[in-house]
Parts: structure tokens; C-alpha cells; sequence
């Protein structure tokens, strides 16, 4: 069974450009160019990319609650 993973737009271009680097369609060099990174961060992002696939491209506090998010308890005092 395949799983759903939710991209942002940002995340769905950089796994367009990564997989076209994977393919050797274009040179990590204008992949940087073409994303607004350096290479040093594009051969990071890419090697997460190959480790862990699209997962590896989203922000990693996407769908966690904020740190000053009040916790539910908390808000249910103070509406009373």
C-alpha cells in the first residue's frame, strides 16, 4: 500500500530538482543555482533525499503543535 505525504509546493520543486540530480539530468551546481542554496546545502538536502525519499523535504515541525501553543487544559480554564 502506497503512502500519502503531504508536500508544501517549495518541498514539491526540490524533489523535482533533486530527482533530476539523481537522474544527472542537470549538475548539483545548477541545481543550487536554480533552488537559491549553496552546494554544500543542496549535497545535505540531497543526501537526506536519497536516505529517506520526499518525507525528507518537508519541514520537520509540520503538523506538531507550536511552542506557545496554550495546552487544551490550560484553554478550557481560561474560557470559563
Amino acid at each position: 500500500m502506497r503512502e500519502v505525504i503531504t508536500m508544501t509546493l517549495k518541498a514539491q520543486k526540490r524533489a523535482k530538482i533533486l530527482e533530476m540530480v539523481k537522474n544527472k539530468k542537470i549538475k548539483q551546481k545548477d541545481a543550487a543555482i536554480i533552488l537559491g542554496i549553496c552546494r554544500r546545502q543542496l549535497i545535505r538536502i540531497f543526501k537526506e533525499y536519497l536516505s529517506k525519499g520526499d518525507e525528507a523535504l518537508n519541514h520537520k515541525l509540520i503538523g506538531k503543535p507550536a511552542n506557545t501553543e496554550l495546552a487544551v487544559i490550560s484553554k478550557r480554564k481560561l474560557c470559563r
